[in-house]
């Protein structure tokens, strides 16, 4: 199963060639290598394609690390790139990172953010562990009682 994980972020990498500088021999070692799980590639895959769709001819971009952070896909890039590009590419990250909150990271199904021993991942209800997160924003009318 290991082997079979690692080999969809291989083929994801190797089919964006403008946004990795792939590593033949060390593909693990390729900066933007993604550590986050299969769930998320659907989320990987509009974003590279809306990053593409946003570099001109003469723009370089490449990821530097694609991780998941408490919960949310978190991405650092580098590369030379117009004011307006870099509009677009922080609203495709913006985007992704919105999209990734509420998918689970194992399967791709909707999911919410459970809190797991020192972890925080947003598990669809079949891989929920752990407690829900509870919402940060206010309680909506009704919802909320003093005790």
């Amino acid at each position: 199963m290991a082997q079979i994980a690692q080999n969809w972020r291989i083929e994801f990498m190797r089919a964006h060639p403008r946004l990795f500088e792939f590593m033949q021999d060390e593909p693990k070692d390729t900066f933007g290598y993604p550590l986050c799980n299969e769930g998320w590639q659907d989320v990987l895959e509009r974003l590279c394609g809306r990053i593409e769709e946003a570099l001109r001819d003469n723009e370089t971009f490449e990821f530097v690390r694609i991780k998941q952070k408490f919960g949310i896909l978190r991405v650092d890039w580098e590369g030379e790139v117009s004011d307006r590009t870099r509009a677009r590419i922080e609203e495709a990250l913006a985007l992704a990172e919105a999209r990734s909150s509420c998918t689970c990271e194992l399967c791709g199904a909707e999911g919410d953010k459970y809190h797991a021993t020192n972890k925080v991942m947003v598990p669809g209800a079949r891989h929920a562990e752990g407690r829900p997160m509870l919402a940060t924003g206010p309680p909506e009318d009704g919802q909320h009682e003093d005790r």
